[in-house]
């Protein structure tokens, strides 16, 4: 009996969870298609948070400050993305910074190669 009552519970918790991706993917696909009208595409809503969506969607917030928060928040990813960061911070000595190591040629011979 409790092996069935286990196992039901099981059943209703992933039947649920289905229908919660279910959900966000009719979601996501309805933003798609309404941000995709107004010539942003799908792209650039992953440079947008969930706040400055409802902010537009309630009208506090018209579509050249949408591109303006995009292209910020594009600009801020490449930054994020020269850092690296542990699964768990417990101080500033968890952070650590690339490098950017500018590549400039050497020439130390005067041939030339040449590839076919």
């Amino acid at each position: 009996m409790l092996y069935y009552v286990q196992f039901a519970q099981l059943k209703g918790a992933r039947h649920h969870a289905f229908e919660f991706s279910k959900l966000l993917s009719f979601i996501f696909l309805q933003l798609k298609n309404f941000f995709h009208k107004l010539n942003i595409e799908e792209g650039d809503l992953q440079h947008l948070s969930i706040e400055d969506i409802l902010s537009f969607i309630q009208k506090e917030i018209d579509i050249p400050e949408i591109k303006q928060k995009i292209d910020r928040n594009r600009k801020l990813k490449g930054v994020a993305s020269t850092i690296r960061l542990p699964e768990l911070i417990r101080s500033t000595d968890d952070f650590y910074v690339i490098p950017h190591i500018a590549s400039k040629p050497n020439f130390f011979f005067g041939m030339m190669m040449k590839c076919n």
